[in-house]
């Protein structure tokens, strides 16, 4: 577990145990998103801006899907849906939102059904409990004591991109 013991002892008084057990826990700031009634988790460093879906701010180039930013730049959108292995939902595209985020290299858009409040949470590693899940930080635990998945917009970018799927 890493913890450890400590032992102080004084002749005639008595003697104090004090046990230090590793929390493997931080507080984040995170945007909380819906999609296809799941809840999930960004971290807030991560997160550019957000626009409401909007038609004419989404085009087809070399058989993907770009999101055209305030300042007229094409960055990829990626669909979140097929990297949760969830239904393929046909939407109108103007209905949801746009999350735009960064990584250390690369800006890329997200489609999300709804984007909830932010928040300071307490996010919790995935391991050793579960393995390793490509694009997922961990959990955020929810006020009201649910989880979300904390995505990891990077390895989400990069798992998403060797697939093939992006």
């Amino acid at each position: 577990m890493g913890g450890r013991i400590e032992l102080i002892s004084s002749n005639g008084r008595g003697c104090c145990f004090t046990l230090y057990i590793p929390v493997h826990q931080a507080l984040m700031d995170v945007q909380l998103i819906h999609v296809d009634q799941q809840t999930l988790a960004l971290p807030l460093i991560n997160v550019l801006d957000s626009y409401a879906a909007e038609s004419s701010r989404l085009v087809w180039h070399r058989g993907k899907k770009w999101f055209i930013t305030d300042d007229n730049r094409q960055v990829p959108l990626i669909d979140i849906r097929q990297f949760l292995q969830l239904p393929v939902r046909e939407t109108d595209e103007q209905s949801g939102f746009i999350v735009l985020l960064n990584t250390e290299n690369s800006v890329f858009a997200m489609k999300v059904d709804s984007l909830a409040e932010q928040a300071q949470l307490l996010i919790k590693s995935l391991l050793p409990h579960y393995r390793h899940v490509n694009g997922v930080k961990g959990v955020a635990i929810l006020n009201e004591g649910n989880i979300a998945l904390l995505i990891d917009p990077g390895k989400l970018l990069m798992s998403l991109t060797i697939s093939g799927e992006q």
